[in-house]
């Protein structure tokens, strides 16, 4: 079955002929192995800075490969002259990356989401992880929080998918549990079966967190300069959208930047840091495939707003982090009450 997300407010997803899969009157579709040929030899034409290589993500069918994205915003791909740009403020440091700052790194472990369109909660429970590092300034807290539970517990599908602002406003109005009361299993990794929300633990009320607060990077819909993106995340990293064509699978490491296709699908992920020092400067950002790319990470042009990645950004804010308790099955925390912000 050919699994793909259809927007229902202004959603982006575009859907095209060209997926890749044979239908009648159509070519054979190429093999991954053409593919990725084409690929590197757009990347050589293009003078673009990054590599391509094979991947568990890229061997799959095209069809096959849009179960792992998910996000059903719209998101801009418009730049903002280059007159009108900001690279940064007089404050800001030319790198930046909360995998290393004050010689600790600060992010949680990267997560897997598998063939299942959960992008937005992933990179939505990503950012509110790190924010409870940083908020508690303690770099090895590191909750294991759930995304299961913020997802299916919200009546999404595998399918259907979700956007980052609602991602984010079940995290400040519902909040979601600790991962071990209802884990994320191998059946949604391997296969994109849904879970349902009767399968939480039965105590999860009083495991349950919260965000305080959350809000669009300088206005909701509006291109971004990097000045304005580099300021919220010195605060904390930033919940993004972008817009997943096949090259970007084939992502092995360097500065991507989109050189063929044009069958593109919604993807959410979390930006952490930056490097003005790099030709062309970049965003170091964190998806949810596993080790794919570099570690889990990629890095991507900077100030073109490449793939729409600087266009729909959003930020959390946390509030009194509840006192807990650790046991052997990980960590019990009480309910935190939103008040106002």
């Amino acid at each position: 079955m050919i699994r793909f997300f259809i927007a229902a407010l202004g959603c982006l997803l575009v859907l095209s002929s060209g997926m890749g899969f044979a239908q009648q009157g159509q070519a054979p579709a190429k093999s991954p192995e053409a593919q990725l040929q084409e690929i590197q030899k757009a990347i050589e034409e293009k003078g673009a800075h990054w590599t391509a290589g094979m991947n568990d993500i890229f061997r799959l069918p095209p069809e096959e490969r849009r179960r792992y994205m998910g996000l059903t915003d719209s998101v801009s791909l418009e730049r903002i002259p280059e007159a009108q740009q900001v690279l940064r403020y007089s404050w800001h440091p030319q790198r930046f990356d909360w995998r290393s700052v004050e010689g600790a790194n600060w992010t949680s472990p990267v997560k897997n989401q598998g063939a299942c369109g959960s992008c937005a909660a992933f990179a939505s429970v990503g950012t509110f992880e790190i924010q409870l590092n940083i908020f508690n300034n303690n770099p090895r807290l590191n909750m294991n929080l759930s995304e299961s539970h913020l997802y299916f517990c919200h009546e999404r599908t595998c399918e259907t998918g979700w956007q980052i602002n609602e991602a984010a406003e079940a995290l400040m109005v519902d909040g979601t549990t600790d991962e071990d009361c209802f884990p994320y299993s191998p059946t949604v990794q391997d296969s994109g079966i849904d879970l349902s929300c009767g399968e939480r633990c039965s105590d999860w009320r009083t495991r349950t967190m919260k965000t305080s607060c959350w809000g669009w990077v300088s206005g909701k819909d509006a291109v971004h300069t990097p000045a304005e993106l580099k300021e919220q995340i010195l605060k904390g990293p930033v919940m993004s959208g972008m817009t997943v064509y096949d090259d970007f699978q084939a992502y092995r490491g360097g500065i991507y930047q989109h050189v063929t296709g044009t069958d593109g699908a919604g993807h959410a992920v979390v930006m952490v840091g930056w490097d003005d020092t790099t030709n062309p400067p970049c965003w170091i950002v964190r998806n949810s495939w596993g080790l794919w790319g570099e570690g889990g990470y990629f890095r991507i042009r900077m100030g073109t707003n490449e793939v729409g990645i600087e266009s729909r950004n959003v930020f959390m804010v946390l509030g009194e982090f509840p006192k807990g308790k650790i046991t052997d099955n990980g960590h019990l925390f009480g309910k935190v009450d939103v008040g106002e912000t």
